[in-house]
C-alpha cells in the first residue's frame, strides 16, 4: 500500500471500530449528558431562524447557536444592527432571509400573485441586504427547490450563489428545500436545510433516497429543522439529527398552524445544553479538534502559507484545498471538495472520484516540534486572482489512532498590489498574532481592529469601526469621539522597518476569548512614504 492507501484503510477501519463499539457498548444516546452514541459527527451547531426582533434569549446560548437567520421583513429591511452587532460580539455569524418561490415556479401571494422572485429580484434583495447591513455574513434562501430538479439548481440558485460569492467571497449561503438534495446543488449553497417537518415525521417517515451525500465528512453541509416537538421528544430529536450527520439543527416546540419561528421555544436553553454537552463528550466542542490549534491560510502575490500548530506529533500532516468551491467535485471531507491535497512533502492533484491524487510536486513543507507549514506557488493550483477564496481542511494522523481534522476555514485572499501584502490575523487558545509585509518605511504601523463587528461603533476608518489599535509597538482602546485612544499595553513588533512585522496580543486583553468569534482588521501605513490602507480582512477565530 501506499501512504494514501494506507490513509484511507485507516479511515475506514476508524469508522468500523466506532461502529462496532458503539453498537456493542452503548444502545443509545444519554439524556441527562448529551453522550455520543452511534453518531458519526463529532460536532454540531444550533442554526435559528430567528424570525424575531428580541434576541435576549438567544444570544445567552451562543455557542452553540452559532448561525442566525434574520427575517426583518420578509427580506431585508432596517432595525437590526443592534442584534447584528450583539451577536457578532457573542462570535455568532448572521445571514439575512430571503425567499425564493421555488425558483419563481409559484405565485408570490405577497405581490397579488404575480411570478416576480426572479434572479434579479433575489439579487436586489441580497444586494440592499448588504447596503444596510455591510457586515452580513451570508443570505438564507428560503422555499428553494429540491430533489433531483438540476435544472433549477444550475438556472437559478447557482446565478444567485455567484452573485453572493463574488461581491461577499467569505459569505455562508444556505438553501432551504426542507427535503433531500442532489449533488447538483452543492456548488450554488454552503449549507442546505435537507429535511423540515414535524417530530413525527422526522421519527416515523425518514427516507434515505437521495442522501448519499449526507455523510459525516459533510455534516458541516446539512441543517435540519424540526417543528412539533415537545419537550419530551427534544432529546430524541436531536439524537436522530446526529445519527442522520446533521452538522446543524434547529428543534422548536411551535407548530405549522402557529408562527413556527416567530419565537423560540421555552426549551431552547437544554437545547443549547444538550448540544453543549454532546461536543464536549465528542471531543468536537463545535469546532474542530482538541489536538490542532491555530490553523491558517495566508498568502502574497505569488505563493501561498499554510500552517497549523498541534500538541502531539503526527505521522501525516495534510491540508485539503478547494479552489473551486464545489463540494460536488474534488475528494469530499468535512464538508467541502478537495481539488487538492498537500500530504506533508508533497503537493497532489484529485483525479477520478474517491482517494485518487496525481502528484504535482513538493509541498515545500517546514516542521517543528509544535507545528508544520508549506508553502505553495499560488499558479501551480490556479489561484492567481484577487479577490478570491478557496476552503481549506487541516488534517493529522498516526495510524492506529484517530484522524484529527478541523472544519472548514475560508481562506480570503489578501491584496497583494499595494505596499501592504501579505497580511493575516490567526488565533490559539490565548493570544491573537497578527501579520504583515511592509514594503515601505511607514513611520507608524497600525493594525485597526474591530471586534465588535460594527462599523458604527469605534474608530471609522478603512470601512471598519476599530474597537482597538496597534501602532507601532503600542496597543489602545478606542475612547469614544474621532482619533481618541487609551494605551492598554505594549505589543512589541518583530521586524524591521520594511519587510514582515508580526504583533501578539493576548485574547482576553481585547475580549475575543470565544471560538468562532469573528474581528475586521485593517492594515494600514502612514509618516514618509505615501499612506496606504488594505483591504478589510476578516478574522475568523480558531479553537
Amino acid at each position: 500500500m501506499t501512504k494514501h492507501q494506507l490513509r484511507h484503510a485507516a479511515a475506514l477501519a476508524k469508522i468500523s471500530v466506532l461502529t462496532g463499539v458503539v453498537a456493542a457498548c452503548n444502545g443509545g444516546f444519554h439524556e441527562s449528558t448529551g453522550k455520543a452514541s452511534s453518531a458519526l459527527i463529532t460536532s454540531q451547531q444550533i442554526a435559528v431562524p430567528a424570525y424575531f426582533s428580541d434576541w435576549s434569549g438567544l444570544l445567552p446560548n451562543v455557542p452553540p447557536a452559532n448561525v442566525i437567520v434574520m427575517n426583518p421583513n420578509n427580506g431585508p429591511a432596517s432595525g437590526y444592527a443592534t442584534q447584528l452587532a450583539a451577536a457578532h460580539a457573542k462570535g455568532a455569524r448572521v445571514l439575512g432571509y430571503v425567499y425564493t418561490k421555488w425558483a419563481n415556479t409559484k405565485p408570490n401571494p405577497l405581490h397579488g400573485g404575480a411570478f416576480d422572485r426572479t434572479v434579479a429580484a433575489v439579487d436586489a434583495d441580497i444586494d440592499q441586504y448588504y447596503s444596510l447591513y455591510p457586515t452580513l455574513d451570508g443570505i438564507f434562501e428560503d422555499e428553494s427547490t429540491g430533489g433531483s430538479d438540476c435544472a433549477h439548481a444550475s438556472s437559478y440558485y447557482q446565478p444567485i450563489y455567484d452573485h453572493i460569492k463574488g461581491a461577499h467571497p467569505s459569505a455562508t449561503v444556505i438553501i432551504n428545500p426542507g427535503t433531500s438534495v442532489d449533488p447538483c446543488y452543492l456548488s450554488a449553497t454552503t449549507i442546505a436545510v435537507t429535511f423540515e417537518s414535524t417530530f413525527s415525521a422526522y421519527q416515523n417517515n425518514w427516507s434515505g433516497t437521495g442522501r448519499a451525500w449526507e455523510t459525516p465528512d459533510n455534516a458541516a453541509r446539512i441543517w435540519h429543522i424540526v417543528h412539533t416537538a415537545d419537550s419530551s421528544q427534544l432529546s430524541q430529536a436531536l439524537d436522530l439529527s446526529r445519527q442522520r450527520n446533521a452538522g446543524h439543527v434547529y428543534v422548536t416546540s411551535l407548530t405549522e398552524s402557529e408562527n413556527t419561528f416567530g419565537s423560540l421555544p421555552s426549551y431552547f436553553g437544554s437545547e443549547a445544553a444538550n448540544v453543549n454537552a454532546f461536543n464536549a463528550a465528542s471531543g468536537g466542542g463545535g469546532a474542530g479538534p482538541t489536538a490542532l490549534s491555530r490553523w491558517r491560510g495566508s498568502n502574497d502575490g505569488a505563493n501561498d502559507y499554510y500552517s497549523f500548530h498541534f500538541s502531539q506529533p503526527f505521522s501525516w500532516y495534510r491540508v485539503y484545498i478547494d479552489s473551486d468551491h464545489s463540494a460536488a467535485t474534488g475528494f469530499a471531507t468535512a464538508g467541502i471538495g478537495a481539488d487538492y491535497l498537500i500530504e506533508n512533502g508533497s503537493l497532489y492533484a484529485h483525479g477520478a472520484a474517491g482517494w485518487n491524487w496525481s502528484l504535482l510536486g513538493s509541498s515545500g513543507q517546514t516542521t517543528t516540534a509544535s507545528s508544520t507549514a508549506w508553502t505553495i506557488s499560488r499558479a501551480t493550483i490556479g489561484q492567481t486572482a484577487f479577490p478570491n477564496t478557496d476552503s481549506l481542511v487541516f488534517e493529522a494522523e498516526t495510524s492506529g489512532n484517530p484522524i484529527q481534522t478541523t472544519a472548514s476555514y475560508e481562506h480570503i485572499y489578501s491584496d497583494s498590489s499595494g505596499s501592504i501584502s501579505g497580511y493575516f490575523a490567526e488565533n490559539d487558545a490565548a493570544n491573537v498574532y497578527y501579520q504583515a509585509n511592509f514594503a515601505a518605511a511607514h513611520t507608524f504601523k497600525h493594525v485597526f481592529i474591530d471586534t465588535d463587528m460594527n462599523a458604527a461603533t469605534g474608530y471609522a476608518f478603512g470601512g471598519i469601526g476599530a474597537d482597538y489599535m496597534i501602532e507601532n509597538d503600542q496597543l489602545y482602546q478606542h475612547a469614544g469621539g474621532a482619533w481618541n485612544w487609551t494605551l492598554i499595553a505594549s505589543t512589541p513588533a518583530t521586524g524591521g522597518s520594511t519587510g514582515t512585522k508580526s504583533w501578539t496580543v493576548p485574547r482576553a486583553t481585547i475580549g475575543e476569548t470565544g471560538s468562532g468569534q469573528l474581528a475586521n482588521v485593517v492594515f494600514h501605513g502612514s509618516g514618509g512614504p505615501a499612506s496606504y490602507t488594505a483591504p478589510i480582512y476578516r478574522h475568523v477565530y480558531t479553537p
